[in-house]
């Protein structure tokens, strides 16, 4: 029995081997591949799909910072994102530090710097007056008063 094992195995060996290429077993369609004549490639990585854009954020305007009462209060002016069917809006908000409202919550506010740090939909930024208060349109200087000329009070008569 052990005869007929060892023979087994020694069978098994050989056709292994057999399997492989040697040069008395030459493949005459092994060239077709290698030629590749129909030039072909592997397939392509498919590219990391992109991102979407972040939503547009409000345009927050600081009008003002107050400190009545020991209370630092921060004075806001929010202009909501246009949507299809509705126009953008503004609306005005008094609001102190840790408030939130509109998705705008004041994170602090400094009344020596006069800087406001405020979460936008979750981007902090930090507000002040020169970048983010509101804009005054210059207004051209007033013309001085002319008056048109005024006759004398009295006629001269030529005789």
């Amino acid at each position: 029995m052990n005869c007929r094992v060892l023979v087994g195995i020694v069978l098994s060996f050989g056709w292994a081997t057999a399997g492989q290429a040697s040069p008395a077993l030459h493949n005459p369609y092994s060239e077709i591949a290698s030629r590749n004549i129909f030039g072909l490639r592997p397939p392509p990585v498919p590219a990391a799909k992109p991102t979407p854009p972040a939503p547009p954020l409000p345009n927050v305007v600081l009008t003002g910072i107050s400190t009545v009462l020991g209370k630092k209060r921060a004075f806001l002016e929010i202009t909501s994102v246009a949507k299809p069917q509705q126009p953008a809006k503004t609306q005005s908000y008094v609001l102190a530090e840790g408030e939130r409202d509109s998705g705008i919550e004041v994170m602090g506010i400094d009344p020596k710097t006069e800087i406001v740090t405020i979460s936008n939909n979750g981007t902090q930024v930090a507000l002040n007056f020169e970048k983010n208060g509101r804009k005054s349109v210059p207004t051209p200087a007033p013309r001085p008063l002319t008056l048109p000329p005024r006759p004398f009070p009295f006629h001269t008569v030529s005789r």
